[in-house]
């Protein structure tokens, strides 16, 4: 696949020129799309099962569910493969917790 011209829309789908949006940084990798939707669906299931079955276990217990679940998504999608670092240390205000 080529990268598109400088003045071309984003293939990203933001909207914006490509000068403006994604040039010169890195595409996603494949690797972490799929974790990306792993995660993602990890949450979704979650929150649809706590909601569907929160008539009978109560929604107490339902909200637990959805919460548990979307903490276990979230940190599938940090901790798997967190992102990368940006090895700039120029300010003392610049956190990073990448690798």
């Amino acid at each position: 696949m080529t990268e598109p011209s400088r003045n071309s829309p984003c293939p990203c789908g933001s909207g914006n020129k490509f000068k403006h949006c994604c040039m010169g940084k890195p595409a996603p990798s494949v690797e972490r799309k799929k974790i990306r939707r792993i995660s993602g669906g990890i949450c979704l299931v979650s929150v649809i099962f706590a909601l569907s079955t929160g008539y009978y276990w109560g929604w107490e217990t339902s909200a637990v569910i959805a919460v548990l679940g979307l903490m276990l998504g979230g940190g599938i999608a940090l901790f798997v493969k967190p992102p990368p670092s940006t090895k700039d240390r120029s300010s003392s205000g610049s956190i990073d917790f990448g690798r």
